[in-house]
């Protein structure tokens, strides 16, 4: 059992590295059925799961995966997000106040934390803030398109059309 599985780990390990998610997916899926509690492997499997769009397969994986470890702030995030878009917003919240809480004591967080709180306060209703953090991650990123694009849809949720457009209308960049 214990060759099996590092034999699995090295593979899902090697097969993700190298952007083959069927193979990665398999290797995992493999993994869970040997250790069905594996962090590493519940954690890949439900994001694959959520990028494929199965949010109850992600739910499902990240829920375990979360039970173990408790401390990922993008797990939360993405599990917050299944649970969100299968219409279970009181049991995302506590998520999102968690995402807040690590990335708070987060001495440095990079520009993809940072993203991710952008996007957590506005899940939570806190707009003012949401639009701040996404204004100043834009000042610093003109040109990325997933964080105007993400910012733009914050904007449309939030009725305000007149800068949304202005966000579409201004070049990354200039």
């Amino acid at each position: 059992r214990a060759p099996r599985r590092a034999m699995l780990h090295w593979a899902a390990r090697t097969a993700s590295e190298a952007d083959l998610v069927r193979v990665a997916q398999r290797a995992w899926l493999a993994l869970l059925e040997i250790v069905p509690d594996d962090p590493r492997a519940l954690r890949e499997v439900g994001l694959a799961a959520f990028d494929a769009g199965r949010r109850g397969d992600a739910e499902q994986y990240l829920e375990r995966y979360l039970a173990r470890i408790d401390d990922d702030y993008e797990a939360h995030f993405f599990y917050a997000e299944a649970l969100e878009e299968r219409g279970f917003h009181n049991r995302a919240e506590p998520h999102y106040e968690r995402i807040l809480a690590l990335l708070a004591t987060s001495a440095d967080p990079g520009f993809r934390a940072r993203v991710v709180r952008a996007q957590t306060l506005h899940r939570l209703g806190h707009e003012e803030a949401a639009l701040a953090a996404f204004e100043a991650l834009l000042d610093e990123r003109p040109g990325e398109g997933h964080l105007r694009a993400d910012y733009v849809t914050m904007l449309l949720d939030a009725e305000r059309l007149g800068r949304a457009r202005q966000v579409l209308a201004e070049r990354g960049g200039s």
